[in-house]
């Protein structure tokens, strides 16, 4: 019974990670759409996923494409 609860917690947590992650990319890819710097992305990135520096700016990095 332990180990179903563990797999399905697991799991819950897998799933609310991709769809955050999932997220933060969307959010990315409409500052760019919308005309914001990098720079501007990643302070947003920051206030509304409540990350560090330099994780926003991974994620912009990774869904900014030159």
């Amino acid at each position: 019974m332990v180990a179903l609860y563990d797999e399905q917690e697991i799991m819950d947590r897998f799933v609310a990670s991709e769809k955050k992650e999932s997220k933060i990319q969307t959010s990315v890819e409409d500052c760019k759409d919308f005309g914001l710097s990098k720079s501007e992305a990643v302070n947003r990135i920051i206030a509304k996923y409540n990350l560090l520096k330099d994780e926003a700016k991974e994620k912009v990095d990774l869904y900014w494409p030159e």
